[in-house]
């Protein structure tokens, strides 16, 4: 009896300690977490502050026609907003930033009945493939596919249409693979993090692409969109883990397919001469085939493809869960129109429309549907994204 005493005693006091040290580590933590957010938010002050400034300098008293490098064919005497220059160009600009803010809120609710988010990837290329093949039937008297086969031209050379449209199809789908790999080892500040670094890289690319150099206004935009992205995710710093090295390599891989996926997209709509639709359709199926590949690697063989996108089971929890229905739906959509918003804008407006993502997604979550606490490095985000 007495040694159990003993022990016991031993163990409370073991488990004491223990519960001091974890206290400890957490109010360590806490702080680190709450250096790392003032910083932030002091960083966003002295940046909204430079944002005031040029706007009272260059918007209110001097005339500065950035948005002239933007888009293609416009004149420094031409002033629109956002350098949007026609309705349709308008509505596909609305269209993007409406759907990209639909999708992450059906995202967000989806996933109850368990549905495999890889089985949902399959389904959305398929959508895609099969939206963009219609739409080129439908307003293609002549249904020519011959494009695909004959040589490209112009500084694509000789090389087919269809082997050009292998690049960001199949770089997209290796963009969704890993991220099956990278997710499952990072946590979900970390990666978002990571992923709106792209648009740093997407802006320098573009530019050598194109033959266009960037203002010192657009580059500016697009440093806010990115403060602004950063502090949405600093502001949830207490959610985020301990990245590992292979995930963090797997997101870094990620960016680099986004970059050349999202550059050769916008070049071949532009460039090659080809129906719009017709490129989407031959980008949307060699990705899927891409993809069935990634995936099959990714589950250990062709029959898990059968357990989690053709098996009966895998359709009763899709038809269970009608928000992830609706993420499938939307983002079909959402491929298709931002396949249209390169072609008639540009890469650097996509990430800049980023800045009214942040703004929406705040009135739409803080003001409508209360998912979230409004905080003030949240506010410095929306504000700087207005800014942007």
């Amino acid at each position: 009896a007495v040694d159990n005493g003993s022990g016991g005693a031993a163990a409370d006091a073991a488990a004491a300690g223990r519960t001091f040290g974890q206290r400890i580590a957490e109010q360590y933590d806490l702080v680190s977490q709450s250096k790392i957010q003032l910083a932030m938010i002091l960083v966003n002050g002295f940046l909204l502050l430079g944002a005031l400034w040029w706007v009272c300098i260059y918007r209110l008293v001097r005339k500065h026609p950035e948005e002239t490098t933007l888009l293609p064919g416009s004149s420094p005497d031409q002033r629109h907003f956002l350098g949007l220059r026609s309705v349709f160009q308008a509505c596909i600009f609305c269209a993007y930033v409406g759907l990209s803010i639909l999708h992450m809120f059906l995202q967000h609710r989806s996933g109850s009945t368990g549905y495999s988010p890889a089985a949902a990837t399959v389904l959305v290329y398929f959508g895609k493939f099969a939206v963009a093949l219609g739409m080129f039937l439908f307003r293609s008297p002549d249904r020519d596919f011959s494009p695909l086969w004959r040589p490209a031209g112009g500084r694509f050379g000789r090389v087919p249409g269809a082997l050009l449209c292998l690049v960001p199809g199949a770089c997209l789908a290796l963009y969704d693979t890993f991220s099956f790999f990278s997710l499952a080892g990072l946590d979900p500040i970390t990666y978002q993090i990571i992923m709106h670094a792209r648009m740093v890289f997407i802006a320098l690319t573009w530019q050598v692409v194109f033959k266009k150099t960037l203002t010192f206004t657009q580059w500016a935009a697009l440093l806010l969109v990115f403060i602004a992205s950063i502090s949405k995710a600093v502001d949830k710093l207490g959610e985020a883990g301990v990245p590992a090295i292979g995930p963090l390599r797997m997101a870094f891989m990620q960016c680099l397919f986004a970059v050349i996926a999202n550059v050769a997209s916008e070049l071949l709509l532009k460039e090659l001469s080809m129906p719009t639709d017709l490129i989407n359709a031959a980008q949307y199926s060699l990705g899927l085939s891409v993809l069935l590949v990634g995936l099959c690697i990714n589950k250990g063989g062709v029959q898990a493809l059968g357990t989690d996108v053709f098996a009966p089971e895998a359709w009763r929890r899709l038809y269970g869960d009608p928000w992830m229905s609706s993420s499938i739906a939307c983002l079909v959509v959402f491929g298709i129109v931002t396949a249209y918003f390169l072609r008639e804008l540009s890469n650097v407006l996509k990430e800049i429309a980023g800045s009214g993502v942040i703004v929406l997604t705040a009135v739409v979550d803080w003001g409508v549907l209360g998912l979230s606490a409004c905080t003030l490095l949240g506010v410095e985000a929306v504000v700087l994204g207005l800014a942007a």
